[in-house]
């Protein structure tokens, strides 16, 4: 890891643990560093916030390129965006609330909408997803119902079958049964 990319990990660390509505001191105090050291290395609070924003947009697209990279099929890359979502919505919620309630959640830096897009692009390619869907309208569309909607585990199968309506096949049945994810019986 090269030394600037360590100093944006110890900065996203922070944040990722304690949020982002913290004052300059405070943050310098919890990260064991001077004011001094803090603007030397980011140079104002709000380019620091940018910073690791972007960091963790580029952690979610190789997170995501590694984790599908040996998956056989789109409709198992969309399980693992599932899963992803949910990781994020767990485990990064600060990151993921500050990118939510301030409008990035669907920029074209926000790696989220792309992403899946790509899947839905590739399903459709390969007759795993229904041709008439605009893979990118969809994608924003997925993307904005997960941000918005703060649904509970008994919901979870409900919301996804609402979600996945516009583009399930025959096909993308068949290959949810392979993966052992059939709640379309």
């Amino acid at each position: 890891m090269q030394k600037v990319d360590k100093k944006v990990e110890d900065l996203f660390q922070y944040y990722k643990n304690n949020g982002f509505n913290h004052s300059t001191d405070e943050i310098v105090e919890g990260m064991s560093i001077s004011r001094k050291t803090f603007f030397n290395r980011y140079k104002s609070k709000e380019n620091s916030v940018w910073m690791v924003v972007k960091f963790w947009f580029d952690n979610i697209r190789e997170r995501f390129h590694e984790k599908t990279m040996q998956c056989n099929h789109a409709v198992e890359e969309l399980l693992q965006f599932g899963y992803e979502i949910h990781f994020i919505r767990s485990k990064e919620k600060h990151l993921y609330q500050y990118v939510q309630q301030s409008g990035l959640l669907l920029s074209s830096e926000c790696p989220l909408v792309s992403i899946l897009g790509e899947i839905i692009q590739k399903g459709i390619n390969h007759y795993q997803f229904k041709e008439d869907v605009s893979s990118h309208l969809y994608a924003m569309f997925v993307v904005n119902n997960i941000a918005h909607y703060p649904f509970s585990n008994e919901e979870q199968e409900e919301i996804v079958r609402f979600l996945l309506a516009p583009i399930v096949t025959d096909r993308t049945k068949e290959l949810m049964k392979e993966l052992n994810f059939s709640f379309y019986d």
